[in-house]
């Protein structure tokens, strides 16, 4: 067991000083935010991009020329 002496006085001292462990919990939780933000912010311009300048599908036909008598027919 740990034997601190006037314990008591020690708990009184550490708890009328300014304990920083929740400035740093906030500032972890404000950093995380903005983090969390840009790459939101770069995401969305990165997908923007892509539907702007990417490649545009092309649906496939809904009929074909038939071989023989080169009539179109549908595709089921």
């Amino acid at each position: 067991m740990y034997n601190i002496k006037n314990g008591l006085d020690y708990q009184k001292k550490r708890a009328k000083r300014k304990d920083t462990s929740d400035e740093k919990f906030l500032t972890a939780v404000v950093n995380f935010l903005i983090m969390a933000l840009i790459v939101f912010c770069i995401v969305k311009a990165m997908n923007a991009a892509g539907e702007r300048f990417g490649r545009k599908e092309e649906k496939e036909p809904d009929t074909k020329e038939c071989p023989y008598c080169k009539s179109k027919i549908a595709i089921a």
